[in-house]
């Protein structure tokens, strides 16, 4: 009994003192995000970059082996099975935490882009509107362009290494106006768990502990240089999800290949789409009524593909990784993502997109 109270107090302590560290931004950002996370990412790229199979997800397989091993034998102890498991479990979710924290997690504390910039984090629907109006013009010339048909959808072949150099290009060009340190990180890899990914509704995801970035292989491939772009920002330390997108975006869009713009360009324009429906959904179809038949086209496909393939996982797997957001320090959980829309207004006004 005495262990479970010790690891109950042991993370209640280290959650106080989490609560304190939210309190200190520059802090987190001079000493952690600019100095010791480098360090570590770093030292993690050294062994992670030389293969192409994701280190992170086949530690994970093994730790998920070895709690279930573990739990069997205290199964099979019959003394004490509860209290056995239980202190197990919270020794389990305070090394996580711990960890978690001092490898990766603590950058969802340091200074927000939106204060580095120094724009505003709120918006007037009708600026809303603007952006999307504009974005719409953007990409239905993009498509043309591209394809010559304004009834063809866009199509690009599926390569995640020219995604991971386009990401490397596009990073590079944002050095000088943004503080994202062009630190040395492992390619964004093929997930070992991508059919899982696509039934819980996931495109990729990065690993904490080893500071790989996955990506979901199997989704639709217009949506795949952003999400790369998205999973490196993570890699970065940009840690908030709104910024990851904000960054994805802006890495992709910067790219010469108008190939590239437009995966960018569509991407910003669906969650414009999204916020405009929230609002008001006549609004949002005479906007739709604006997009190319082959954007159309494009959006259907990727729609089609997330709703044919969601299973019952989806919507519990969301409301989870929704409340570990909040926990750290992303009080929007889930709807973190569509954050983006307010950056990306706000960051337009003060620095028009080409």
């Amino acid at each position: 009994m005495k262990k479970i109270v010790g690891y109950i107090f042991a993370i209640a302590i280290l959650q106080l003192f989490l609560t304190f560290l939210k309190r200190t931004p520059y802090t987190i950002e001079k000493y952690y995000s600019s100095n010791f996370y480098l360090a570590i990412q770093t030292i993690l790229t050294y062994f992670n970059k030389w293969t192409k199979i994701s280190i992170g997800d086949v530690l994970y397989v093994l730790v998920v082996i070895a709690i279930i091993y573990k739990i069997i034998q205290y199964i099979r102890k019959k003394e004490d099975v509860l209290k056995n498991i239980s202190g197990y479990v919270l020794q389990t979710i305070f090394q996580f935490i711990l960890f978690f924290q001092i490898f990766w997690g603590l950058n969802n504390l340091r200074v927000p882009v939106s204060t580095k910039l120094e724009i505003d984090t709120n918006y007037e629907l009708a600026e809303l509107y603007d952006l999307t109006e504009q974005l719409i013009q953007k990409t239905n010339a993009l498509q043309y362009e591209i394809t010559k048909n304004d009834s063809a959808k866009v199509d690009f072949e599926k390569d995640l290494k020219a995604f991971n150099k386009a990401s490397r290009n596009g990073y590079k060009k944002l050095e000088d106006r943004f503080d994202i340190a062009l630190i040395i990180h492992s390619d964004v890899k093929k997930s070992l768990f991508s059919s899982f990914l696509t039934g819980a509704g996931f495109s990729g995801y990065l690993n904490p502990f080893t500071h790989e970035a996955q990506i979901n292989y199997d989704i639709p491939v217009i949506g795949m240089p952003v999400t790369v772009a998205h999973e490196i920002a993570h890699q970065k330390g940009i840690a908030t999800e709104s910024e990851a997108n904000f960054f994805g975006f802006l890495a992709m869009n910067s790219q010469e290949e108008i190939d590239y713009q437009y995966a960018a360009n569509l991407y910003a324009l669906k969650y414009c789409l999204k916020e405009v429906r929230i609002n008001n959904e006549e609004k949002f179809l005479q906007f739709y009524d604006q997009l190319n038949f082959g954007i159309q086209e494009n959006i259907s496909d990727s729609e089609k593909f997330w709703q044919e393939n969601k299973n019952f996982s989806s919507n519990i797997l969301k409301n989870v990784y929704g409340n570990f957001l909040k926990l750290n320090n992303q009080k929007d959980g889930i709807r973190s993502y569509n954050r983006f829309v307010d950056l990306l207004i706000n960051y337009n006004k003060k620095y028009p997109l080409p």
